[in-house]
């Protein structure tokens, strides 16, 4: 199984846990709308990434960890100003 077919998987079996109801998407006719989208569908599915890097048992190490927390902080910064 390809690590992406693995993260995938969790990542829409959490999106069904927590009423999450789009996945990640982003495909647009303009860049801007693609950036747009994406970064939305990136902020709905959070929690779902969020519950994903708790659960211990699916053996994910994540190496930087506060580069990452600060990383996904300045991420929300930005998509709290263009959201509409």
């Amino acid at each position: 199984m390809s690590h992406s077919t693995f993260a995938a998987d969790h990542f829409d079996h959490q999106c069904a846990l927590l009423n999450i109801g789009q996945g990640l998407g982003g495909i647009s006719i303009t860049q801007f709308g693609t950036l747009y989208w994406a970064a939305l569908s990136v902020q709905r599915g959070i929690p779902a990434f969020q519950a994903i890097i708790r659960d211990e048992s699916l053996g994910i190490e994540i190496k930087g960890m506060s580069l990452m927390i600060s990383s996904i902080t300045t991420l929300l910064l930005m998509l709290m100003v263009i959201e509409p």
